[in-house]
């Protein structure tokens, strides 16, 4: 539990389950190191909140830079997304062979998405989909909420050929050419993607190691 909180020891303590324990220690153990370095600050002091949304912060002393970010874990795979002024949202997925996706879009996503999804060639659908879950997963973190949010309130492309990107919203405070998407590279099997609430953002891309 190196660089946690006690709040943080306490609530992985209270945790039955070993891989769901295994994964938050893993998770906020890299949080913490990694806001640490930005702000300069041993990791176990690094000032983390919580929204009313749920969402994990930080509480920023006055004068420092507004650094905003987020995390997401799947099976093997824990990624951060950190930014300076602007909201940012990540997910992460491991390809799930159970679930059925044009069953899933026709239930979450667009019914424009949707349609596009099923005219796809039948070996794209899969990795099309996992594409499109997570770019949506990133949006609505980086908004504060979560699946109850509506993912079929907005439009992101479909095809694989095509860019990840918001194309349509049907939310009248969010500005869908003000956004910047990206599908993240990944090992096989795993989908990922960023958000961040302003256009033509850069992004770039560093692996953490444990010795770190």
């Amino acid at each position: 539990m190196r660089g946690l909180s006690e709040p943080e020891r306490q609530r992985a303590a209270g945790m039955r389950h070993p891989k769901r324990r295994m994964e938050f220690i893993r998770g906020r153990s890299l949080l913490r190191r990694l806001l640490g370095r930005l702000m300069n600050m041993p990791p176990e002091l690094v000032p983390l909140t919580t929204l009313p949304s749920g969402k994990p912060a930080l509480e920023h002393p006055p004068g420092t830079l507004d650094l905003r970010f987020n995390l997401s874990h799947t099976v093997g795979m824990t990624l951060v997304a950190t930014t300076f002024n602007a909201d940012v949202g990540i997910d992460v997925e491991a390809h799930r062979h159970r679930i059925e996706p044009l069953r899933l879009a026709e239930r979450f996503f667009s019914p424009a998405e949707s349609a596009t999804l099923l005219s796809l060639p039948s070996a794209q659908i899969r990795p099309a989909f996992f594409r499109l879950w997570v770019g949506k997963e990133a949006v609505v973190k980086a908004l504060g909420g979560g699946i109850g949010m509506g993912l079929a309130d907005f439009d992101l492309t479909v095809a694989m050929d095509q860019p990840l990107a918001m194309v349509a919203t049907r939310w009248r405070e969010v500005d869908a050419a003000k956004w910047t998407l990206r599908e993240l590279d990944m090992p096989n099997n795993y989908a990922a993607a960023v958000a961040v609430a302003r256009p033509h953002v850069a992004v770039h891309c560093w692996n953490w190691h444990e010795d770190k």
